[in-house]
């Protein structure tokens, strides 16, 4: 297994020129089992365009190279993706694989011997990257019918931020609240960022890369109006 302060390094440093020259056995014996099966892995579903590693490391490489835990997050963030993964209507779902890769990312952290508090907030991107999945922005044509789609506004964020503020007490209460909330959505982005250009569903269009990253863009202008730069 790597040591703490070479796999920080290659996060850092060069993430995919470090991990996408490794081999899948290579990746297990550094890393974890469950981080070898992400290489070559095709996550066979229209929104990605890369194999689970090689977006892996686009998603890590997206993210500031000085915010280390977020870097970290970003590593694991779907390392869980294989376990959970089953095919619906011709491609590959993964239903509740934020849970399971920050399930699956705990008792790594520990063996790297990261804090209980750095441990927590960077379990927290894990499980909450996907959070704003299926939010679309209010002037979208959109079915608004489809109870699982969220207008992207300054009420519905307030109101995810509370509860997901309340869930996460024991983190909110230790860590800056803007802070957790800007890094977040940061990974948000590098994830969109890191999927496909253009997405063809069920014969038709449907939101591909642009469209994700300037929804995540106008989730970042509304937090950053309902965070207060003193914010704790």
């Amino acid at each position: 297994m790597l040591e703490k302060k070479q796999f920080e390094n290659a996060l850092r440093e060069n993430p995919i020129g470090f991990f996408g020259k490794k081999s899948a056995s290579e990746i297990s014996d550094m890393i974890c089992e469950e981080a070898g099966v992400m290489v070559g892995y095709d996550q066979r579903n229209p929104h990605h365009c890369y194999d689970l590693m090689t977006h892996t490391l686009h998603v890590v490489n997206g993210v500031p190279a000085d915010q280390t835990n977020l870097r970290v997050a970003a590593f694991f963030h779907d390392i869980g993706k294989p376990s959970v993964a089953f095919e619906k209507q011709g491609r590959l779902v993964f239903y509740g694989h934020p849970e399971h890769s920050a399930e699956i990312a705990e008792p790594i952290l520990k063996a790297f011997e990261y804090s209980d508090d750095d441990a927590l907030e960077i379990l927290f991107y894990i499980r909450m990257h996907d959070m704003f999945i299926s939010w679309v922005l209010p002037d979208e044509s959109y079915n608004k019918k489809n109870p699982y789609l969220v207008p992207i506004t300054e009420e519905n964020l307030k109101k995810r931020m509370r509860k997901t503020e309340s869930k996460n007490s024991q983190l909110f209460s230790k860590k800056n609240r803007r802070m957790l909330w800007k890094n977040l959505l940061k990974l948000c982005e590098a994830d969109v960022s890191a999927q496909a250009e253009t997405v063809i569903q069920n014969g038709r269009k449907v939101n591909g890369r642009a469209e994700k990253v300037k929804g995540i863009q106008f989730l970042q202008t509304l937090a950053d109006k309902l965070l207060d730069p003193c914010d704790l």
